[in-house]
C-alpha cells in the first residue's frame, strides 16, 4: 500500500483492488488533513485506466501500416517502370536491319472508257532490264617471226616456216600471204605449242597465180587470246 501527498493537504493511499459484476476496480482512502476525522473512499474502474492507452497504440499501428503501404506502392511502381523500359528496348531491337525490300515487276492498269460507256483496263508496260553481254577477254599482241621463206619449184609453191616467240599455245591459226601487185595468195596451218613458243609448222602457198617476180610474204597469227603480224620478207620466183 502506498501513500501520496495531494494538493490542499490531503493524503491518499491505495487500500486495495476489488471485483464486482462489472469488472475490476481500485479502492483508495483519502484523508483530509485539514479536517481531522474526515475520510473519503474512492473507487476507480481499472478498465478505463487500461483503455486510456489504446488510442496511443492505435496511432502507432496506423503509422506503421501507412509506412508499409507507401513502401509497397513504391516497389510496385519501380518494377512496372523497369518492365516497360525493358519491353521497349526488346521491341526496338527485334526488327532485322539487314532485311531489304525485294523489287518486283508490276503492271498497272489505266482506266479507259469505251464508246458504250463501260470502263476498260489498259495495261501499262513496265521497263525490264536487259542483260548485257560480258566483256570479251583482252587480245594480246604478238609478232610472228618467219624463220624461212623459199620458192619450191618441185611443188610450184612458196614454202614458209614461222613461230611466235612470246607465247606457247596450240589451236591458233597461222596464215602466210604472198602479194605481188594486186595479186594475193594465202596458205594456213594450225599452230602447236613447243617448249617456249608457238610453232606454225610448214606453210605452203600455192596457186596458178604465182608468176615470176618478187613476192612479198607476211605471216599473221590469231587465237582466242593473241593476234599479230610478222614483218614482210621477199621471195623471188624465177
Amino acid at each position: 500500500m502506498g501513500t501520496t501527498q495531494m494538493r490542499g493537504g490531503s493524503r491518499c493511499c491505495v487500500v486495495g483492488h476489488g471485483f464486482n459484476g462489472n469488472g475490476r476496480f481500485r479502492l483508495a482512502d483519502r484523508m483530509d488533513l485539514g479536517r481531522p476525522g474526515m475520510r473519503l473512499m474512492l473507487a476507480s474502474d481499472l478498465r478505463r485506466a487500461k483503455g486510456s492507452s489504446k488510442p496511443m497504440q492505435n496511432r502507432r499501428r496506423n503509422r506503421v501500416v501507412i509506412i508499409v503501404v507507401v513502401i509497397v506502392v513504391f516497389v510496385v511502381l519501380a518494377g512496372l517502370g523497369f518492365w516497360l523500359v525493358q519491353g521497349g528496348s526488346r521491341g526496338a531491337t527485334s526488327a532485322d536491319p539487314s532485311a531489304s525490300p525485294t523489287a518486283a515487276a508490276t503492271i498497272t492498269s489505266t482506266p479507259g472508257t469505251t464508246p458504250g460507256g463501260t470502263h476498260t483496263a489498259t495495261p501499262t508496260p513496265t521497263a525490264t532490264a536487259t542483260p548485257t553481254a560480258s566483256a570479251a577477254p583482252a587480245i594480246g599482241a604478238v609478232t610472228p617471226f618467219i624463220t624461212s621463206a623459199t620458192w619450191d619449184a618441185a611443188s610450184s609453191a612458196i614454202s614458209v616456216s614461222a613461230l611466235i616467240p612470246e607465247i606457247a599455245e596450240s589451236g591458233g591459226t597461222c596464215t602466210a600471204t604472198a602479194t605481188l601487185g594486186q595479186t594475193q595468195v594465202s596458205g594456213t596451218a594450225v599452230s602447236s605449242a613447243s617448249a617456249a613458243s608457238t610453232d606454225c609448222g610448214q606453210l605452203s602457198v600455192s596457186s596458178a597465180s604465182l608468176t615470176t617476180g618478187s613476192w612479198q610474204v607476211v605471216v599473221s597469227y590469231s587465237s582466242a587470246t593473241s593476234a599479230g603480224e610478222s614483218a614482210a620478207t621477199i621471195v623471188e620466183i624465177p
